[in-house]
């Protein structure tokens, strides 16, 4: 069995690792978590999305929609 201390370097170590790119939001739409991944997909660093909104991310078009959505 893992300690807490293992079980998060785990899960950090497949985080990076994974091809997929990965974003974790939290319930206000704001970006917590993003993999290395998320780069190659957005053309933004990982470090430079935490804390942005993920509506940084949609087309203008969409960016209305979405937030009506999340308030919800």
């Amino acid at each position: 069995m893992l300690c807490q201390e293992e079980a998060a370097a785990l899960e950090r170590a497949i985080l990076v690792a994974a091809p997929d790119a990965i974003l974790l939001v939290n319930a206000q739409g704001v970006i917590q978590l993003a993999n290395p991944a998320v780069q190659a997909l957005t053309g933004y660093a990982p470090e430079a999305l935490l804390g942005q909104r993920l509506d940084v991310l949609m087309p203008p078009e969409v960016r209305a929609r979405h937030g009506a959505l999340m308030q919800r």
